[in-house]
């Protein structure tokens, strides 16, 4: 299994640390040409800057999107276009139409698309649903 990582920030730095530690890490992506090279580096991978110069360069079966969610709905439609699989750091979507969208699109194409559920555990979350 090879996956990319896209946006290095926040959780995606987290993620690329336990993707490489578990061998899968295949390229890292991030409009920070610096970032990017940084954690390429880092992490011993190519490196890039744009998804469409990854996408042309990479063979991969997954990406995790781990950018601003103003881009999530965008690069993720771009992934699935492709038929790679995608994990999509929450939120998925700031639009439920456009998760919709996603989600048509991902079974359409076979794929799978799924999203970050770390929350979903967070005391503070669970205290809030029960009062």
């Amino acid at each position: 299994m090879k996956i990319v990582q896209i946006g290095t920030g926040g959780f995606g730095k987290n993620h690329a640390r336990i993707l490489s530690q578990l061998g899968v890490l295949s390229a890292i992506c991030d409009m920070n040409a610096s970032r990017a090279k940084e954690f390429g580096e880092k992490y011993s991978v190519n490196h890039y800057s744009s998804l469409d110069t990854l996408m042309d360069s990479e063979k991969f079966d997954a990406a995790f999107v781990c950018t601003p969610t103003s881009t999530h709905f965008d690069l993720a439609r771009k992934l699935l276009e492709q038929k790679k699989n995608v994990f999509v750091e929450k939120p998925m979507t700031y639009l439920s139409r456009e998760g919709e969208d996603l989600f048509k699109l991902a079974k359409k194409n076979k794929a799978i698309l799924t999203s970050g559920y770390i929350e979903r555990f967070n005391p503070a979350v669970h205290l809030s649903k029960n009062t």
